[in-house]
């Protein structure tokens, strides 16, 4: 018997269905690659889906999906060696930025201009991307996700001061780096 705290697994089709977009915007957020982010994405819903019968449902199933698209993005960039999540501005270097940014994302709406749109968005889209990778995730799943704390807490295993203190720190970066574009 559920628990208030506990809910079900829905079934693959409406699990696929209700959360496909959000772990695809979060691992493109940290590979900055369409097409491996598609990969990793459906990757993230086979595990899922094979490890079913390990979900207890104390947690948010989000919450749970986005810790295996965060332990797969590892996974991925460990296999290949690479030091960081990313990198960006070396054209032709593995990682490099290869989409452009998502502007209904990264931009201010109130902005009319539809250049000054796409500059901003490519601003913000370049310093995500030189954020130390823990502030990147904190920032991404907090900021862009909009999940609260205590679960961007647990999808990272980590304290949630130590989120408030990544998000911080980020916030504090970008600040710096976009300072004349806010």
């Amino acid at each position: 018997m559920n628990t208030p705290l506990q809910q079900p697994l829905p079934d693959a089709d409406v699990l696929v269905e209700r959360y496909r977009a959000d772990v695809f915007r979060f691992v493109l957020g940290m590979v900055r690659d369409a097409a491996l982010a598609e990969d990793l994405t459906a990757d993230v819903f086979l595990k899922a889906l094979r490890g079913a019968g390990g979900f207890r449902g104390d947690a948010e199933v989000s919450t749970w999906l986005f810790a295996i698209a965060l332990n797969t993005v590892r996974s991925h960039f460990r296999r290949r060696k690479v030091l960081q999540y990313i990198t960006f501005g070396i054209s032709g270097e593995q990682g490099t930025d290869t989409t452009a940014p998502d502007v209904q994302r990264f931009s201010d709406p109130r902005e009319t201009d539809p250049v000054q749109r796409i500059a901003l968005a490519e601003r913000l889209h370049r310093a995500l991307g030189a954020l130390p990778p823990r502030q990147r995730e904190v920032f991404l799943l907090r900021v862009v996700e909009d999940l609260p704390v205590r679960r961007v807490a647990a999808v990272l295993g980590i304290p949630e001061g130590t989120v408030k203190s990544n998000l911080f720190k980020a916030m504090v970066r970008l600040r710096e780096e976009l300072d004349d574009e806010l």
